[in-house]
């Protein structure tokens, strides 16, 4: 009996939602006792057939793309380190504001992913974790809501099933085989006009992966120590033909200036695995130092970690945002950087000018551009 409702409710999906209804096929269904909801690893939907025909026809349906949206997502093959529970609030806040723009139908008590829209499950993670962190709590996973609330903020059980994770051994080729499944079907329901908007991020980013910002980071730091040069320092070798060179001061890496946004855009969770890679990519790297400046609307602290010091971020402040003062700064104190790296939000008056080194924003809100250096957008695990 369940089974055929199921079965019945991903007909439907076919019709109706053609998208969802297409790649729903991918999945096995099994039932299982075990289960409490629904559940998926990429590979087929496990499903409970109590809690399956307590569900109408239009509920049926929308959980079945729910559970096709995890996958479709990658949510199967990215929780990596991150705890279950709050991982799994973290990918339903992240699809159910789709299927609803959609048109599905989810059960009452469904998570309201509505003030995380257009955001991914790991920027929603982060943003949970900092919360539980601020509030002191480790029982509660998140500080969102569902349709069916209880009092005290408690979560009540996940109506639109979960996510598990995929089998380890043929992940790769899970990943890949969904993401050219997902663009097939997206160009199907594309042409008879049925790819519900929310979707086109997600067939954007599988046609151009976004970019790993701590290979970034990591590569835009190797690429400016290679060598030490001063313009202060003619390069006595060519000044008899006329020509005014730098010279090579030093074949180690010369100093590198990292500057942080502490006008509060920031939460710790972001500051906390930058810094963990920042640490990393100096330990390798070797500077002669390391300036950390923290800055909102005007330099606020200046950290100095010599070669061989652990590097640590502890950022104070809280204004509004300039990021004219750390240039300025720079002058000043007549540092010659290797590079500038700047951790923030982009939302800030940037000089006027761009400087003679290099100059990397490591941008946080995944919006924003800049007048000049090179951007790269980092996206919290």
């Amino acid at each position: 009996m369940s089974m055929d409702r199921v079965s019945a409710a991903r007909r439907d999906l076919i019709l109706d939602y053609p998208f969802f209804g297409v790649l729903s096929l991918k999945l096995d269904l099994v039932e299982d006792l075990q289960c409490e909801t629904f559940v998926t690893d990429g590979a087929k939907i496990v499903f409970n057939p109590e809690f399956a025909n307590s569900l109408d026809r239009h509920e049926l349906a929308g959980v079945i793309a729910h559970e096709v949206l995890h996958c479709s997502n990658g949510h199967p093959w990215r929780r990596e380190h991150r705890d279950h529970e709050r991982w799994n609030y973290a990918c339903d806040y992240a699809i159910n504001p789709i299927l609803l723009e959609a048109g599905l139908t989810l059960p009452k008590d469904a998570l309201d992913g509505s003030p995380y829209k257009g955001m991914s499950a790991e920027e929603i993670y982060a943003q949970l974790e900092s919360q539980e962190q601020q509030s002191g709590s480790g029982s509660d996973k998140s500080q969102g809501q569902s349709n069916g609330q209880g009092q005290g903020g408690k979560q009540q059980a996940n109506s639109c099933g979960k996510v598990a994770d995929c089998d380890q051994s043929n992940q790769a080729e899970m990943k890949a085989d969904w993401a050219a499944s997902v663009l097939r079907a997206a160009k199907q329901a594309q042409a008879i006009g049925k790819l519900p908007g929310g979707l086109e991020r997600l067939v954007e980013e599988i046609k151009n992966p976004p970019q790993d910002w701590r290979s970034i980071l990591r590569r835009f730091v190797q690429e400016n120590a290679t060598s030490d040069y001063s313009w202060k320092m003619p390069n006595p070798r060519y000044l008899h033909s006329g020509l005014y060179l730098p010279a090579l001061r030093s074949e180690n890496m010369p100093p590198m200036v990292v500057a942080i946004d502490t006008s509060g855009s920031i939460n710790d969770v972001v500051v906390g695995q930058f810094a963990k890679e920042l640490d990393s990519i100096v330990e390798e790297m070797q500077p002669e130092r390391v300036h950390v400046v923290y800055c909102d609307a005007k330099v606020r602290k200046v950290d100095v970690f010599e070669r061989g010091e652990l590097v640590t971020i502890a950022p104070q402040g809280g204004g509004g945002t300039d990021f004219r003062p750390v240039f300025d700064w720079v002058e000043k104190e007549g540092i010659e950087p290797s590079c500038l790296v700047y951790l923030t939000d982009m939302a800030g008056r940037f000089p006027d000018g761009n400087p003679a080194y290099p100059v990397l924003w490591g941008d946080t809100s995944n919006r924003r551009s800049a007048p000049w250096g090179d951007v790269v957008q980092i996206r919290c695990d």
